[in-house]
């Protein structure tokens, strides 16, 4: 089970509390290059996460917005319904389609006028009631965040 399940098993949460969970993965870059993000897209590896995050376990399970707004503009009428390549196909779809709407977040800090790191991450969220049930494993990339039944804020992370 995840070190985040757990360590949000000892707060108070109630069933309907929303928990955010953020991947982040960062790396370096020359962002005088015209293509840093194609770099910093496959260093961090946060396309194929995003596109598992979102097509397998219990944010799939529960819905998500990526695959909503996917769905809602028609971007996934080409899969062949065959249960197979689901992943891959939403990871092409996602990076044929990254400029057109808000899936990856980046920040980029620039070093000098050459270097700089970017990191780039991704929300999803889900009801605690769902989450603490689950058996999935959240990697050392993930943080969460929700509110206690009191309303204090928490933010875990492995």
């Amino acid at each position: 089970m995840s070190g985040l399940i757990e360590q949000l098993k000892e707060f108070n949460i109630e069933d309907d509390a929303s928990v955010s969970f953020t991947w982040t993965s960062g790396t370096d870059i020359w962002h005088c290059n015209d293509d840093w993000h194609d770099d910093a897209y496959g260093n961090t590896g946060v396309i194929q996460a995003l596109a598992e995050a979102v097509t397998q376990g219990v944010f799939y399970e529960n819905g998500n917005s990526v695959i909503e707004e996917l769905r809602d503009n028609d971007l996934l009428e080409a899969y062949e319904r065959d249960d197979s390549g689901f992943t891959d196909f939403v990871a092409e779809t996602i990076m044929e389609n990254i400029w057109d709407y808000d899936w990856i977040d980046r920040n980029v800090t620039k070093y000098d006028h050459k270097r700089g790191w970017v990191d780039m991450s991704f929300e999803l969220s889900a009801p605690w009631g769902v989450l603490k049930e689950c058996e999935e494993y959240f990697g050392s990339d993930w943080t969460a965040c929700t509110r206690t039944k009191k309303g204090t804020s928490v933010s875990v992370g492995d």
